[in-house]
């Protein structure tokens, strides 16, 4: 799929603002004016840096300083985060070679993207047949079919959308089939649609971010199914060492937090629940993981989240709430 943003970088003066391109930030800027002197990027770049904004924790000044330009290194979904008309229709052989490719087939699948984002998603049709097929061919050894699909399920029913898991793909309508292939500088990649059509959902089988990330990719991938685009959350093109939970409940099971993508799918699924299990407890982080001196740079005052090597080789991800600490090992 895409060239690495890393190789761009090295080979190509422009990168930057090939890669504002792809994803949508330079739509009124047709691509034979990529490189003209004239071209002004800075709303492009203002608006990628809204976007980001916790990421790149740097002022919206439109300019490519080191933590914007940083923040296009990270790895990310490689769904566009807005809609580009010229690139919905441009020929591949062009996207690609905007890419660094010389693969038609890598423009094609951005030319799609692009085109597929303009669907009207009509799930609630579906709502309560919404067929998953899993290709489980590719898939990583520490993945678990089980554990990803009843996940998956739990949490769209809070929505009021119902997965539903085939063995035999048959490519019609009404189909969302997910498999492993591997990616580049994404690690996650889906197909927008409606239940008048069959969806496809990649995941790169060389990702490993532990529990936590690996189900928020697959519900972030799958909320793309149902026409969701990027925002703040759940819905961040990047992956970040801790991610919100979609809903959290106390313990009387009064919702606490809702992820900015949670009213979206409830207007495409109809809103009410869908009776059935629901998802099983994130378990709190125990005391003594964090028993073990802590190496590595974080600010507890600030409560900055971190990933940090523990004295034991260990890597543990780490985020303060208040006075607390609070860790989990991956």
């Amino acid at each position: 799929m895409l060239t690495k943003p890393e190789d761009l970088r090295k080979a190509d003066d422009f990168w930057a603002i090939k890669w504002l391109k792809l994803h949508g930030y330079l739509r009124s800027c047709k691509l034979k004016n990529l490189e003209s002197a004239a071209l002004d990027i800075r709303p492009g770049v203002r608006q990628m840096q809204r976007l980001y904004g916790e990421d790149l924790a740097g002022p919206e000044d439109g300019w490519l300083a080191g933590k914007t330009l940083n923040g296009m290194l990270l790895d990310r979904c490689s769904v566009p985060d807005e809609f580009d008309e010229e690139l919905a229709s441009a020929d591949p052989e062009k996207i690609a070679a905007l890419m660094g490719s010389e693969n038609a087939e890598d423009g094609l699948a951005i030319k799609q993207l692009h085109e597929s984002m303009v669907v009207n998603s009509n799930w609630g049709a579906c709502r309560d047949n919404i067929r998953v097929h899993i290709d489980d061919s590719r898939a990583p050894s520490w993945w678990s079919r089980e554990k990803y699909f009843s996940w998956i399920q739990a949490r769209f029913r809070e929505v009021g959308g119902n997965f539903v898991e085939t063995e035999n793909s048959d490519s019609s309508e009404n189909e969302i089939r997910v498999s492993w292939r591997n990616g580049r500088s994404w690690i996650g990649l889906a197909q927008f649609g409606s239940c008048s059509q069959s969806v496809f959902c990649y995941f790169d089988p060389g990702f490993n971010g532990g529990e936590t990330q690996n189900k928020n990719l697959g519900l972030h991938e799958h909320c793309h199914n149902m026409g969701v685009g990027h925002s703040r959350g759940i819905m961040a093109p990047v992956i970040r060492s801790v991610e919100p939970y979609w809903v959290k409940r106390d313990q009387s099971g009064r919702i606490t937090y809702q992820d900015p993508s949670y009213p979206q799918l409830k207007r495409i699924l109809g809103g009410d629940p869908i009776d059935g299990p629901g998802p099983e407890p994130e378990p709190e982080p125990g005391p003594s993981d964090l028993t073990l001196p802590l190496e590595g740079h974080w600010t507890q005052e600030q409560g900055i989240n971190g990933i940090v090597k523990m004295s034991d080789g260990r890597v543990a991800i780490i985020r303060t709430e208040g006075n607390k600490v609070l860790g989990e090992i991956i």
